[in-house]
C-alpha cells in the first residue's frame, strides 16, 4: 500500500482483479467470509495454473480483499459528490430485519442523469435506546470523512421508521443530530408521515402471517424466475424481505394482474398456488393501503398539521362506514357492545358486517368468501376483522395525538416537507412558490448552479408549465404518469413537447431523493438476503462483516457512475 505525500489518499495494489469481483460477488449473495473461501476453492479446483491461487486464498485474503472494496467504494462516493455532479444530496435510514439480525442501513441518496441513486454509508446496528446517541455521532463522524461539505449539501432525510422502539429512538435521534449539524433547513418526513408508516405496518402484521408470507415470496419468485417466458413478469416488483412496503407492491402488482397471474400459474403447472382466501386478504390490503397512501401524499404537500388532521379524520370516517365498524365508543358505551362483536380499542365490528365488505370487493372476492369451509370462512373473516380494527384504533390514536401541537412541533422542528418534484405536481405549481423554494436552499444551489443555471430552473418550470395549459398532448401524457412511477421514467427525455428540461430535473433530482423509497437489492437480486447474525454481547454500533456484505452489493454498481 502506498500513502501521497500529504496522507489524504493511498494506493492498495491487488494482485487479481478476478480473485476480487469473485470473493465480492460471492459476500454480495449473503454468505459468510468462510463461505466465501469454499466457494472460490471449489469454483477454481482442478483449473490448470489456479493451483497456488486456490491455496492462497484464505480467510483473512477475503477479509482484506473487502476491506479494499470498502474502500474503493466510499473513496469512489467521495469523489463523485464532490465533482460538482450533485448539488445536493439526502441521507436514508431503512430499517433491515432481513435474514440474521436487524441493523439500520444509512445510505446516501442523490440524482445523476435522470437516476435515483442510493449508496450504502455505514450499517448501524441494533442496540439498546441508551446507545442511540452514540448512533447519532457515528453518522456524523462517517459524513465528515467522506462527504467533508455534507453540512451544506445534505437537503433531506427520509426514514420508512419499520421498527420498535430501539430503532425509533436510533432513527430519531440520527435525524435530530443531522438536522442540528446542517447550515441550512432540510427536508424530511414528518411526524405524522412516519405514524402513519408505523400504522400500515403494524396493521399488515396482523394478516402477514408466515404461511401467507411464504405464498407470497413463492409466487413473486415463481413469476421472476420465468420472466423470460412470460413479458410482463418483469414489471413484478422485488420482493424485499421483511419490509412490510414491498410486500404491499409485490400485492398491489399482483391484485391488478390477477387474470394474468392466474393463467400463467396453470400454465406452468405451479405448485402451491394461492387459495381464494389468500387473495381475498390481498385485496383487503391493497385497497385500505391505497387509501392511507392518498393520505400520504396529502401530507407532503405541506398544508398544515390542521389541514392534515382533518385528512386523516375523513379517513377514518370512511373506512369506519365502508367497513361497517362502529367506533370510537365512549367509557359508558361498550356495554352496548353485541357479544358476537369483534372488539380491538375503542372500535368493534360485527362478523357479518366484515363479511359483507368482503364481498364488495369485487366479484372473485365475492365467490371466494362463498366457497370457504366454515372453519376457512371464519379465520378469513377474523383476520380481516382485526385488520380493520387495527388500522381504525391506530388513526384514532393519531388523531388524538395530532392535538398535541406543542409535542408534533418540538420533536422534528428543523425539518419540513419536501416539496413538489414530479412533472404532474410541477404543472400545477405556481412559478412563485418554485422560487420560493430555490431561495430557501440559495446556500446550496450557489456551490454548483451559476446564477445563469438557477435563471434556467426557472425558465425551465415556466415553459413546462405553459406547455401543460397550452399542449392538449403535453397535458394527456403528464396527467397520465402515474405517483408509482420511477424519477426516471416520468423524466425520460421528450417530456413536455420535447423540451430541455434537464437543469429542472436535476434541480429537482435532490427533492426526488429525499422521498424515494430506496431500494436495497442489486440488479440481479430476487430478494434481499443480509444473512448477518449479531455477535453476541457485543456493543459496537458497527460490523465488519454486515460493512463486508452491504458494501458488495454497491460495488460493482459504482463504476458505473460518471467522474468516478
Amino acid at each position: 500500500m502506498d500513502v501521497d505525500e500529504n496522507d489524504t489518499r493511498y494506493t492498495v495494489t491487488v494482485e487479481s482483479k478476478l480473485e476480487l469481483e469473485t470473493c465480492v460477488k460471492f459476500l454480495a449473495g449473503g454468505v459468510s467470509f468462510r463461505q466465501a473461501v469454499g466457494l472460490f476453492r471449489g469454483m477454481v479446483a482442478g483449473i490448470a495454473g489456479l493451483d497456488q491461487t486456490n491455496r492462497d486464498v484464505t480467510e483473512k485474503r477475503v477479509k482484506n480483499l473487502c476491506r479494499v472494496a470498502c474502500a474503493v467504494n466510499l473513496q469512489k462516493l467521495k469523489d463523485f459528490l464532490a465533482s460538482g455532479e450533485v448539488w445536493a444530496f439526502a441521507v436514508v435510514l431503512e430499517c433491515c430485519k432481513t435474514a440474521g439480525s436487524p441493523f439500520l442501513d444509512v445510505r446516501v441518496q442523490f440524482e445523476n442523469k435522470g437516476e435515483i441513486h442510493s449508496i450504502h454509508l455505514v450499517g448501524v446496528v441494533i442496540q439498546d435506546v441508551d446507545a442511540a446517541e452514540e448512533s447519532g455521532e457515528l453518522v456524523v463522524q462517517y459524513l465528515d470523512v467522506v462527504i467533508r461539505s455534507w453540512k451544506m449539501k445534505l437537503i433531506g432525510v427520509s426514514s420508512a421508521n419499520e421498527g420498535g422502539r430501539k430503532v425509533r429512538a436510533c432513527t430519531q435521534e440520527i435525524i435530530n443530530r443531522l438536522a442540528a449539524e446542517c447550515g441550512a433547513p432540510i427536508f424530511g418526513d414528518c411526524r405524522l408521515e412516519i405514524k402513519l408508516n408505523q400504522l400500515m405496518g403494524e396493521a399488515c402484521m396482523t394478516v402477514f402471517t408466515a404461511q401467507f408470507m411464504n405464498t407470497l415470496v413463492a409466487l413473486v419468485s415463481h413469476l421472476r424466475r420465468h420472466r423470460a417466458h412470460i413479458p410482463d413478469a418483469p414489471k413484478c416488483p422485488k420482493l424485499i424481505e421483511g419490509s412490510w412496503n414491498s410486500a404491499v407492491k409485490s400485492l398491489q402488482w399482483l391484485v391488478a394482474n390477477q387474470t394474468f397471474v392466474i393463467e400463467c400459474i396453470e400454465k406452468h403447472e405451479y405448485i402451491g398456488v394461492p387459495g381464494p382466501e389468500w387473495w381475498v386478504i390481498a385485496l383487503l390490503v391493497t385497497n385500505v393501503a391505497c387509501r392511507v397512501n392518498n393520505i400520504l401524499r396529502q401530507v407532503r404537500a405541506g398544508k398544515g398539521l390542521s389541514h392534515d388532521r382533518q385528512h386523516i379524520v375523513d379517513l377514518m370516517n370512511h373506512l369506519s362506514m365502508m367497513t361497517g365498524a362502529v367506533g370510537p365508543f365512549l367509557a359508558s358505551e361498550y356495554l352496548s357492545i353485541s357479544c358476537e362483536d369483534i372488539v380491538i380499542g375503542s372500535f368493534a365490528i360485527n362478523p357479518v358486517a366484515t363479511a359483507t365488505f368482503l364481498k364488495s370487493q369485487g366479484t372473485f372476492a365475492s365467490g371466494a368468501v362463498d366457497s370457504l369451509s366454515a372453519e376457512a370462512y371464519q379465520a378469513l373473516v377474523d383476520a380481516a376483522s382485526t385488520f380493520v380494527l387495527t388500522v381504525l384504533t391506530k388513526l384514532n390514536q393519531i388523531i388524538s395525538e395530532c392535538k398535541d401541537q406543542g409535542k408534533e412541533d418540538e420533536e422534528y422542528a428543523d425539518l419540513s416537507h419536501v416539496p413538489p418534484f414530479l412533472p404532474n405536481a410541477l404543472c400545477n405549481t405556481r412559478h412563485q412558490d418554485l422560487v420560493k423554494v430555490m431561495k430557501h436552499h440559495r446556500v446550496r444551489l450557489e456551490n454548483i448552479f451559476s446564477s445563469e443555471g438557477m435563471e434556467k430552473v426557472e425558465a425551465q418550470h415556466r415553459a413546462l408549465r405553459n406547455a401543460y395549459l397550452l399542449e392538449k398532448r403535453v397535458r394527456e401524457e403528464i396527467d397520465m404518469q402515474s405517483d408509482t412511477s420511477s424519477f426516471s421514467e416520468v423524466w425520460q427525455d421528450g417530456i413536455g413537447a420535447g423540451l430541455d428540461y434537464r437543469v429542472l430535473r436535476s434541480f429537482c433530482g435532490a427533492l426526488a431523493a429525499v422521498a424515494s423509497t430506496p431500494l436495497r437489492c442489486s440488479a440481479d437480486a430476487e430478494f434481499t438476503m443480509v444473512n448477518w447474525c449479531k455477535v453476541p454481547f457485543s456493543q459496537s454500533l458497527t460490523d465488519f462483516s454486515l460493512e463486508a456484505i452491504l458494501h458488495a452489493l454497491d460495488f460493482r454498481f459504482l463504476p458505473s457512475l460518471q467522474h468516478c
